[in-house]
């Protein structure tokens, strides 16, 4: 009768161990550093005169599930700007031998979704079309919304070149 109590709290505290690790994993666990703030000249596809923001990111996710960033927007004065769904030029490199270019490689900007593995990481640039003159590049903090597959939209201001982390755990979807 003991031997039988013994083995059912241990199968108890087994069960919620394996519960508690469980909520662990399925949290949303992932981290932004936004690098470095670049301004340059765009014309819209409408033929508008703005200025492209390029920023600098990588993003990590301490997740043992895969993560989407579905949305990132940049918000300047409370007006909200999506990052650009059409690739903006970021640099290009030619390598040459005997002065003909063997290959061209082109960076252009990244386009959401952003797709995370489990324990993955992803970097590149993003890109927003916004009013001229709204920001110089030479700004130390900035405000985001990033909304994900995984719980609600984040609004936060990010310090450029600092890591910010956010960690939420999700009790219900297991």
């Amino acid at each position: 009768m003991v031997a039988t109590a013994i083995i059912a709290a241990l199968a108890l505290l087994l069960s919620i161990f394996n519960t508690i690790t469980l909520m662990i994993d399925k949290s949303r666990n992932f981290s932004i550093l936004f690098d470095k703030v670049y301004v340059s000249d765009y014309v819209s596809h409408h033929d508008q005169k703005q200025d492209s923001i390029k920023i600098k990111y990588t993003i990590s996710n301490y997740s043992q599930l895969p993560i989407s960033i579905t949305r990132i927007r940049i918000i300047i004065d409370d007006n909200y700007f999506d990052v650009d769904y059409i690739p903006h030029y970021i640099e290009s490199s030619d390598y040459k031998s005997n002065g003909k270019t063997i290959s061209e490689t082109i960076l252009n900007s990244t386009v959401l979704p952003i797709q995370l593995s489990a324990l993955g990481a992803n970097s590149g640039f993003l890109a927003f079309a916004i009013p001229k003159g709204t920001l110089t590049g030479k700004e130390s903090k900035l405000k985001f919304q990033i909304s994900t597959n995984r719980g609600e939209a984040i609004t936060a201001d990010f310090t450029i070149g600092k890591e910010e982390r956010f960690k939420k755990f999700i009790f219900w979807n297991f």
